[in-house]
Parts: C-alpha cells; sequence; structure tokens
C-alpha cells in the first residue's frame, strides 16, 4: 500500500519543531545560514501559518505563509519588500521553503509544496498573490510554477554568492499544479476556519531550499 503524503498548517509544537528541523538543517547544509535570531523566527511562524508535508509519519518539506500586513514580515526586515506591496490584502509572502530529496518514485517533494500551499491558500483564504525571493538559479522553475521576477538581481550578506530576485506570483495559477489524487490535505477542514495570525491587525530542486 502506498504511503499518503499530507499536508497543512502545523497544530501543535511538535508539528513547528519537526518543521523547524527540516528547514534548519537544510538551510544551513545548503546555504551555511543559521537561524540566529530565533526570537524573531518564533514571530514570524506565530503571525503566519507554517506548513507541513509529510510523506507517512516523516516531515520531508514545509513552507511558511505570512500576511504582508504582519508586523514581522521577513522581506520588509531584508528591506526586500517593495513599498507599493506594503498592507495589501490580497498578498502572501512566502518563506523557508525547504524540502528534504524525494524517495524513489516519488515526485520531487519541493515540486509538491507550493501548488499544494497555493491551493490550501486558494480553499481557505481570500488572497490571491504571493512574494517571495529567490536564487536566480531556480528561477527558472518558478516562472513555470506561476511566478514572474520584479525588479533587479541582488545579493544578501552571510548567503550564497549567487544574485537573488524578488518574484510575485499568482496563487490560481500555482494551485493549478496541484496534484489532489497524490496530497491529501489536513487541518482546517469541516467547517473549521482557516487563520493567519496577525499581530499587527511558503533554490527549489529535488533537495533544496530556494531563498
Amino acid at each position: 500500500m502506498e504511503t499518503l503524503l499530507t499536508f497543512g498548517p502545523v497544530r501543535t509544537p511538535a508539528d513547528l519543531e519537526d518543521a523547524r528541523a527540516v528547514r534548519e538543517h537544510l538551510y544551513q547544509s545548503r546555504l551555511g545560514l543559521t537561524f540566529h535570531e530565533r526570537e524573531k523566527e518564533d514571530q514570524r511562524d506565530a503571525q503566519g501559518a507554517v506548513m507541513l508535508l509529510r510523506h507517512g509519519e516523516r516531515c520531508v518539506a514545509t513552507v511558511r505563509l505570512t500576511p504582508v500586513g504582519a508586523r514581522h514580515v521577513e522581506m520588509r526586515d531584508l528591506g526586500l519588500l517593495p513599498t507599493e506591496f506594503e498592507g495589501a490584502d490580497d498578498l502572501l509572502e512566502v518563506s523557508r521553503l525547504a524540502a528534504v530529496p524525494s524517495e524513489p518514485n516519488v515526485r520531487s517533494y519541493a515540486g509538491i509544496l507550493l501548488p499544494a500551499a497555493a491551493k490550501w491558500v486558494q480553499q481557505h483564504l481570500a488572497t490571491t498573490r504571493f512574494i517571495a525571493y529567490c536564487r536566480v538559479s531556480v528561477l527558472k522553475l518558478m516562472v513555470a510554477m506561476g511566478s514572474e521576477p520584479i525588479g533587479e538581481p541582488f545579493h544578501l550578506q552571510e548567503r550564497t554568492s549567487e544574485p537573488y530576485r524578488v518574484i510575485l506570483g499568482n496563487i490560481a495559477r500555482t494551485a493549478a499544479l496541484h496534484d489532489s489524487s497524490n496530497v491529501i490535505f489536513t487541518g482546517a477542514q469541516g467547517g473549521e476556519p482557516a487563520r493567519l495570525l496577525d499581530e499587527g491587525a511558503l533554490a527549489i530542486d529535488e533537495q533544496d531550499t530556494w531563498s
């Protein structure tokens, strides 16, 4: 019997720790990036939705979705959020995307994650767009998944020497790539409302991060 892929927001402290373990391991091993400001990461996780993809019981991918109107938005803190998008109520920041290598005969977990997140947003929220930043090496894939680059390339301190781009994504186009036969959604179903907390009012390849 095929092991199920399940996707949904973290619901327990244990879920969150599973997501953070994947996130921190991959950002460290792929980019050499360590999250020194754990308190700030806690704040960002608390006011958004940390999404989790599991293959059976194993956490294999994660991404964070945050309203751009929230107090703690990573792109704003980095000076990457264009001023015209400040406070947009139809826009989410997608960040901290990380996926482990896929198992044999399983589609890339990274390729499953973003369309599943977009489909979940489409079903539970009024958001129509997302914004993020990614390495130039994965830009072609992000365009194929419903995004387009905006602005000029840039570099980030303490990251890879590879340049980055800001991307603006369309939720509907990305959600259209979701394979509902392959992933079961968990949480925020059966009439339970989805919530993205807002104290002020998600490289992609077989085994990588994107930012």
